[in-house]
């Protein structure tokens, strides 16, 4: 199922819209269905992931404290 959305943009982003659209030689529409796609797709991702991190905190699953300092002493803690 399809359905028509309209979305109001200033000046600016229409201008870079179309600029783009024309260099890919795609419409507006393909470009904004294209952008919105891949946004959903890493909000969907990050989603899942910190609610997997949160649900190992939740268990208790945490970095040893031997290993934060181990990282910390690799990269440069405190000066």
């Amino acid at each position: 199922m399809t359905a028509p959305v309209t979305i109001d943009f200033d000046e600016q982003t229409l201008t870079a819209l179309d600029g783009f659209a024309a260099r890919m030689e795609q419409s507006r529409d393909a470009l904004i269905k294209l952008a919105l796609e891949e946004w959903l797709a890493a909000q969907a991702w990050e989603t899942a992931e910190i609610e997997a991190a949160m649900a190992e905190a939740d268990r208790g699953e945490f970095v040893p404290d031997e290993e934060i300092a181990r990282i910390v002493g690799k990269y440069g803690g405190e000066r």
